[in-house]
C-alpha cells in the first residue's frame, strides 16, 4: 500500500468474539489511507480465522500468525512490519470512534508533534457510551520538551493514568531513530515502560481531549482480568527504571524522585494484598512469606525513606494505616489488612459493580 499515513497494531489472543467489532471500527475511519497489523499470537480459538476472513475483504488489512510470546512481542512484531508515517496500537476488545485517525493525523500533521494523545472512555458491554477520563494535561495546545516533561512525563512518574499506548499517535521515526520497543520480559506494565522511553525523545506533543478511544472494561478473559504473578518485582522493576531515566537525563531533583517513589510504594501496598487473593495459588505460609520478602526489600525501603521526607506525597489510601505497616515493617499487620481486604472488602466492591451494571443494561 501506497502512503500509508497510520499503522494501527493489533495483538490478538483468544479474544474470537470481540476481535470482529474492533476491526469493524476501523475500517470505518474516516482517514482511508492506513494499514491494519493483525498480530495472532497463538491464539487456540477462532481469533486468527475471524481476522483472516476480514483480510479478505479489505486489502488494509494484513494477518500475522505467531506463536504465544504475549502482547509486548505481539507489539513489537508488528511495529516491525509497519510502514506508516504514524503507529498507534487498538486492544482487540476495544474500539475507536471513527473519526480518531483522521483528526489525529492531521492535527500531527498540521504541529509536527512525535505524538498526538487523544481522549479516552471507560465503557462496558452494558453501556457503550461509557464515561470519559479526565487527563491533567492542557488540552489542543503544542508541548515541547518542558512541557512534556512537567505535564507527561511527571504525571508517568506518579501514577499510570495515562501510560495506554492506545490512545496515541507516534511517529514511526521516532520509534525506529531510538529503538524505542516494549520490552518483552514483563507480563504486565510494557506500556508505562515504552511511554517512559518515547515522551523521553519526544520533540513535541499535543493533547486532544475528544475520547476517541473506548476501552471496554470487565471483559472475561481479557489481560486486565488475569491474575498477576510477581506484582511486586514488576513495580520495583519499573521503579528502577525510573530511577535510570531520571539519573540519565539529571532530572533527579526531589520531586521527581518523590513522585517515583511514592507511585511505587503504594503498588507495593496493592502488591501485598495481592498475596491474599483467592485466586492466589500459594499456600497461607508462602503469601506471608512473600509479604515478608517485600517489606524487607531494600529497594522498597528506599523508597519508603524517600516517601516520608515528604508527607504531602503520601497517597490517600496510606491514611489506612498501611503506609505505617509498610514503614514500621509490621509484616503481619500487612497479613492481616490483605486478609482483610480479600475477604470483606472485594465482596462489597463486586455487588457494587454488579449492580450499576444491572442498572446500566436496564436504561
Amino acid at each position: 500500500m501506497k502512503d500509508v499515513l497510520v499503522s494501527v497494531i493489533v495483538p490478538v489472543y483468544n479474544l474470537e468474539q470481540y476481535v470482529g467489532r474492533a476491526l469493524d471500527s476501523l475500517l470505518e475511519q474516516t482517514l482511508r489511507s492506513i494499514e491494519i497489523i493483525v498480530v495472532n499470537d497463538g491464539s487456540t480459538d477462532g481469533s486468527g480465522t475471524v481476522a483472516e476472513a476480514y483480510a479478505r475483504n479489505d486489502g488494509r488489512i494484513k494477518v500475522v500468525h505467531k506463536t504465544n510470546g504475549g502482547v509486548s512481542s505481539a507489539r513489537n512484531t508488528g511495529l516491525e512490519l509497519a510502514q506508516g508515517e504514524y503507529v498507534t496500537f487498538v486492544d482487540p476488545d476495544d474500539f475507536i470512534d471513527r473519526r480518531a485517525y483522521e483528526h489525529m493525523y492531521d492535527t500531527a500533521s498540521q504541529t509536527g508533534c512525535d505524538i498526538v494523545i487523544c481522549g479516552f472512555s471507560y465503557v462496558s458491554e452494558a453501556n457503550l457510551a461509557g464515561e470519559s477520563a479526565r487527563l491533567p494535561i492542557i488540552a489542543n495546545v503544542v508541548l515541547g520538551k518542558q512541557e512534556i516533561r512537567e505535564q507527561i512525563w511527571y504525571n508517568l512518574l506518579y501514577s499510570d493514568m495515562d501510560a495506554g499506548v492506545w490512545n496515541k499517535l507516534y511517529r514511526r521515526d521516532l520509534l525506529g531513530r531510538h529503538r524505542i520497543r516494549f520490552d518483552e520480559t514483563v507480563l504486565f506494565t510494557e506500556d508505562h515502560l515504552f511511554n517512559l522511553v518515547a515522551f523521553t525523545y519526544a520533540g513535541h506533543a499535543i493533547y486532544i481531549p475528544e475520547p476517541f478511544y473506548r476501552y471496554v472494561v470487565s471483559i472475561p478473559n481479557s489481560a486486565s482480568k488475569k491474575y498477576r504473578y510477581n506484582y511486586f518485582q514488576l513495580y520495583e522493576h519499573v521503579y528502577l527504571f525510573k530511577l535510570k531515566l531520571l539519573s540519565v537525563w539529571g532530572w533527579e531533583e526531589d520531586r521527581s524522585r518523590r513522585a517515583a517513589a511514592n507511585y511505587f510504594v503504594y503498588q507495593s501496598m496493592k502488591a501485598m494484598i495481592n498475596e491474599f487473593s483467592k485466586a492466589s495459588p500459594k499456600s497461607f505460609l508462602q503469601r506471608v512469606r512473600s509479604v515478608k520478602e517485600m517489606v524487607d526489600s531494600p529497594v522498597l525501603r528506599q523508597g519508603v525513606h524517600v516517601v516520608e521526607a515528604s508527607p504531602d506525597y503520601v497517597n490517600s489510601l496510606y491514611s489506612l494505616g498501611v503506609f505505617n505497616y509498610i514503614r514500621k515493617r509490621n509484616w503481619w499487620m500487612l497479613c492481616l489488612a490483605g486478609l482483610y481486604y480479600n475477604s470483606f472488602m472485594v465482596p462489597v466492591i463486586r455487588k457494587i459493580k454488579s449492580s450499576i451494571a444491572r442498572r446500566e443494561a436496564i436504561q
